[in-house]
């Protein structure tokens, strides 16, 4: 976080001697350039956070003479600021020169704690972009320079934005580890100040693990030492997390008071960022409140601040919130506008990503093939060399010998080269493919949910109540084979599905929307914890869907205590699968006719004709539907 950061004056020697670079700074002495300079950046850095703009122009001034006199240390300094007021302004691209421009500077320093800094504030940018290949880069390389220094200070916030970055990559133990050090080597040098940052980051930590006495826990150890804070921005972070937890405990009121409080010093400090992202906590929290209006007003406030600082997953955070408050409402047009904006920049921050991904590994391939190239350029040069000098000693028969062993070897080489060669292509190739399969399970789902939220649209605004209820249908058998699609997406395995987790989803849907409660209906699922593939998936699901919607459209209206019962078993021996779902309800009269007048049980008996399967019922104590069909052995995907 931007509060976080940490700027040092650098010390220097007086005695070395600059090169003026035009006449008109030659009137000066080159020690009173110096500490003109040193005194600008002084300058720049106590206005930073209270006065953004007279900053902007003492560093800009700093860094003006600072190139002329080429005064290293100064020119990084002034860089710093300027990058650090670039990003307060959400400027990413002018932040990000500023940075590099520093980073290029220290690294050409013999001082590893600048260095280290400098890596730590690109990184700040990065981390913005959502680019966290790049980002774990810099963190490595930060951490390899600091990590052998006697800058502790410096070395735990490396370690903080290794935790932060593991964090964000789901990878908590891993991310616990690196803050736990943190917190130690500050605890052992009493770095008070840092010791606050280290007890909130392991607090943030527990929280969104659902560990909330031990949030709770750090969150005082840090207020026990609030006294020592002398920095507004990061007692503005600690109030936000209390507030958290008291949103977490259900105490509103609480929560309320300690956001903003938190949004109040930021607002102070002119932060635009840290106030788009409270004014998102107070989104949701008055959402949670039911204060919908006022929501409204803290969502739109926010978004406008997002944009200006270019702050995306905040953005898209503050879209779904509103669209949350629209559908509370009863406005839907809006909600499905604002849930689709949020919806495309999630979809644009994970492509980057991927993306991100695809381009390390073909950096990772192109490397090996180099390296491989040149160790074969050596092999030949040293057959060249072993080759004459056998000659030259004569022993003809050995190197015959030693050629035939030798071209042999050449050989298995070569063919273990070209096949370990393919074995990384083909895998690559897989790699590449699975990530555009998940891709297409992600566009198709969100597809399948814009035609629900059509569909859902057009409901709300359609008066006669047959045509309302064959929407209502419509929608559901979208919204099933988008749950198809969604558990594809989600799932490790991006071929096939596990139906077990999807009937029980699927029927926890349909008695929602019904207005079933959970302890109203007895459920019974007994789904072979085997997965299918997606082209028996899918029709499989719309078969469910259709005869779970029928068991509570039309069996459960004379029923005291309705019972519904789901059966999908896989026989991997004789290869097929047999399905049957049960109700309690009164039956059906006709079962040989019932098609005739049925929507639903045309479609039912198409996809089981799809499937070569065969149906049957049994009306005789409710209603009984029994479907088998084969699994064809080239095109099935069945795994224990």
């Amino acid at each position: 976080m931007v509060s976080r950061m940490m700027f040092f004056l650098l010390s220097f020697n007086l005695s070395v001697s600059f090169n003026l670079c035009s006449n008109d700074i030659y009137a000066f002495d080159q020690v009173d350039l110096i500490e003109k300079i040193d005194s600008l950046n002084n300058k720049a850095t106590l206005l930073i956070y209270s006065d953004s703009v007279n900053a902007s122009s003492i560093a800009k001034e700093a860094l003006v003479l600072a190139e002329k006199l080429n005064y290293k240390e100064g020119l990084a300094k002034a860089s710093r600021h300027l990058g650090l007021l670039s990003l307060l302004k959400g400027d990413l691209q002018r932040a990000k020169r500023y940075y590099e421009s520093n980073l290029s500077i220290c690294l050409n320093l013999n001082n590893d704690s600048e260095k280290t800094k400098a890596y730590l504030l690109i990184t700040e940018v990065t981390k913005r972009e959502g680019n966290s290949v790049v980002t774990l880069d810099y963190l490595l390389k930060a951490l390899s320079i600091i990590e052998t220094s006697n800058d502790l200070a410096t070395f735990s916030r490396v370690l903080d934005g290794l935790g932060s970055h593991f964090r964000q990559a789901g990878d908590l133990s891993l991310a616990e580890k690196y803050y736990r050090k943190s917190l130690l080597i500050r605890n052992d040098s009493r770095d008070t100040t840092g010791l606050v940052y280290s007890y909130q980051v392991l607090g943030n930590l527990y929280s969104i693990q659902d560990k909330e006495n031990e949030a709770k826990k750090n969150y005082l150890n840090a207020l026990a030492l609030s006294g020592f804070i002398s920095n507004k921005g990061t007692l503005s972070t600690l109030l936000s997390n209390l507030g958290s937890i008291y949103l977490l405990e259900k105490d509103l009121d609480s929560a309320y008071y300690y956001y903003n409080e938190a949004f109040e010093i930021q607002k102070g400090l002119g932060n635009q960022y840290s106030q788009a992202l409270l004014l998102n906590n107070l989104t949701a929290l008055t959402h949670e409140q039911s204060k919908f209006l006022e929501s409204n007003n803290y969502a739109l406030e926010g978004i406008s601040l997002a944009k200006e600082v270019n702050a995306p997953k905040i953005l898209s955070s503050l879209y779904y919130n509103l669209s949350d408050n629209y559908k509370a409402l009863k406005d839907f047009e809006k909600s499905f506008y604002y849930y689709k904006l949020s919806d495309s920049i999630d979809y644009e921050l994970t492509n980057k990503e991927k993306n991100a991904q695809l381009a390390e590994l073909q950096v990772q391939y192109e490397t090996e093939k180099k390296d491989k190239e040149i160790a074969l350029q050596n092999i030949a040069l040293v057959k060249g060399s072993a080759q004459r000098n056998l000659l030259i000693a004569g022993i003809s028969g050995l190197i015959i010998i030693s050629l035939i062993i030798y071209r042999a070897l050449a050989r298995k080489k070569r063919s273990n080269r070209l096949l370990t060669e393919q074995k990384y292509l083909v895998e690559k190739r897989e790699k590449e493919k699975a990530l555009l399969l998940r891709e297409l399970h992600h566009r198709v789902k969100n597809n399948f949910q814009i035609v629900s939220s059509l569909l859902n649209l057009q409901y709300y605004d359609t008066e006669d109540l047959k045509a309302a209820q064959a929407i209502k249908s419509g929608q559901a058998r979208v919204e099933a084979m988008s749950m198809i699609h969604r558990e594809l997406y989600q799932s490790e395995n991006i071929t096939s599905i596990e139906m077990g987790d999807y009937v029980k989803h699927m029927i926890e849907n349909t008695a929602y929307s019904f207005q079933y409660e959970s302890d109203q209906i007895d459920v019974l699922v007994d789904v072979d914890s085997k997965s299918l593939s997606v082209r028996y998936a899918i029709p499989l699901g719309i078969i469910v869907n259709e005869l779970v919607t029928n068991s509570f459209k039309h069996a459960f209206q004379s029923v005291n205590r309705p019972m519904l019962s789901v059966s999908i078993k896989i026989n991997e021996e004789k290869g097929t699968v047999s399905i049957v779902v049960f109700d309690n309800g009164p039956g059906i009269p006709d079962p040989a006719h019932i098609s005739k007048s049925s929507f639903g049980m045309e479609l039912i008996r198409d996809l089981v004709k799809q499937l070569k399967g065969i149906l049957s019922i049994d009306s005789q104590a409710g209603a009984k539907f029994s479907i088998d069909f084969p699994l064809i052995e080239e095109e099935s995907n069945v795994e224990g």
